[in-house]
């Protein structure tokens, strides 16, 4: 056994922080090391899937303005079909208003002229006394499909003999129609 008289002399810092850096410290570098290669490769990997997020962002969005197109066609024909539904709502109302009519109209008043328009008829006729005229206009007040009946014009033709011409307008009342 060798025995060593020298005395011991005890590290100074340099040596010690030499020695540190020659054995733990090679570990830490190492580690360092592989951290940053390690963010390095994933680097590549973050890029593609950025890449593939634009790819798919891309193809949403001309899916997107493609259905926006169609979307737009299919507003547009909602609409269209909107209106055709109130027309066609509003020619069955006025063909219940029409279908009416003649059961309003006494037996001694004639009809010279009807005027139909959305929410209003006029009604241009002729009778030959004043009880025909008094009675068509509470027949038609009294009637479902009339509101707010008014005498417009009224005038006794002495070429006709002496019978009464006169002008109604009535607001058409639809609500009640159904």
């Amino acid at each position: 056994m060798p025995v060593n008289l020298l005395p011991h002399k005890q590290p100074g810092f340099t040596e010690r922080f030499f020695s540190w850096i020659l054995t733990f410290g090679r570990f830490i570098i190492i580690g360092t090391e592989l951290v940053v290669m390690l963010a390095f490769l994933s680097r590549f990997k973050f890029d593609r899937d950025l890449i593939d997020l634009h790819d798919k962002i891309r193809q949403e969005e001309a899916l997107t303005k493609n259905l926006s197109s169609i979307e737009t066609r299919s507003r547009n024909l909602h609409q269209r079909l909107s209106e055709i539904n109130k027309i066609d709502q509003n020619a069955q109302n006025m063909l219940g208003v029409f279908m009416n009519i003649p059961e309003l109209v006494p037996v001694n008043v004639f009809l010279d002229g009807l005027t139909l328009q959305e929410k209003r008829v006029k009604i241009e006729a002729r009778t030959l006394s004043g009880d025909g005229l008094s009675n068509f206009i509470n027949r038609l007040r009294s009637s479902k499909y009339f509101s707010d009946v008014i005498l417009d014009n009224i005038t006794r033709d002495q070429a006709l003999g002496g019978q009464i011409k006169f002008t109604l307008s009535s607001q058409i009342s639809y609500a009640n129609n159904n």
